[in-house]
């Protein structure tokens, strides 16, 4: 409401100075109307980011952060390392520790459409390591090695979007270096996940905070359980 106040203003002020006719006037007006819906349909691109102040609700590169697809949750199976959509655990709901969405320079918000890992911890030979989720004919967690890796995320109402991601949105993920139409993540008849669907039959994720970003928030808390 401020900014059509503001807008109405100035086109006000330009008409008086210029002395315009009504016809001039409406002119004006359109044209205004028009590049203020330009500049708001391109906000996400042009909103930006401090390193000293956190955007509400959007998506850092190392927050911990659940994967959810409706009610099921992003996991491991359990005797092996494939990556499953399933029911959440009873106290920590995902056997993927410390999961979380890291940029290529591990700083400030996600954004649609740029390259991206998906990576956890997992306790091995007693050492809490870090470790990644590769793509192959299944999705693997326990990863090490920087080839397979790279995915990215698509905002399913607006498949070209660049703006931060948020969370509460719908998005589908998405082979970040691999060409052609069936580079998605897809849901198979045995809840495992393969990387070579096409964008309708893609899962849809929502992505839910667990803890925001922290220089030590992969060290183990007191209580804490680290899955091996």
């Amino acid at each position: 409401m401020l900014r059509y106040a503001l807008l109405l203003i100035i086109i006000i002020g330009v008409v008086y100075r210029y002395k315009l006719t009504l016809q001039e006037s409406i002119v004006i007006g359109c044209m205004a109307l028009a590049i203020d819906a330009i500049m708001s349909s391109t906000k996400e691109i042009f909103e930006p980011f401090s390193p000293n102040i956190r955007l509400n609700d959007v998506v850092y590169s190392g927050d911990l952060l659940l994967l959810k697809n409706g009610l099921n949750v992003l996991q491991r199976g359990h005797n092996d390392s494939q990556i499953k959509i399933a029911k959440p655990l009873a106290k920590s709901q995902t056997n993927l520790s410390k999961l979380r969405i890291e940029n290529m320079d591990n700083i400030g918000p996600i954004r649609y459409g740029q390259e991206i890992y998906l990576k956890h911890n997992a306790l091995i030979n007693n050492r809490n390591l870090t470790r990644f989720i590769k793509y192959g004919p299944r999705l693997q967690s326990h990863q090490e090695g920087t080839v397979y890796n790279l995915f990215k995320l698509v905002k399913l109402a607006k498949r070209d979007s660049t703006g931060y991601v948020k969370y509460g949105d719908q998005f589908l993920i998405a082979c970040a270096d691999q060409d052609g139409d069936k580079i998605y993540l897809k849901l198979e008849k045995d809840n495992s996940i393969s990387p070579e669907g096409i964008i309708e039959d893609a899962i849809v994720f929502q992505a839910e905070l667990l803890a925001p970003y922290t220089s030590n928030n992969l060290c183990v808390k007191p209580g804490e359980m680290i899955y091996s």
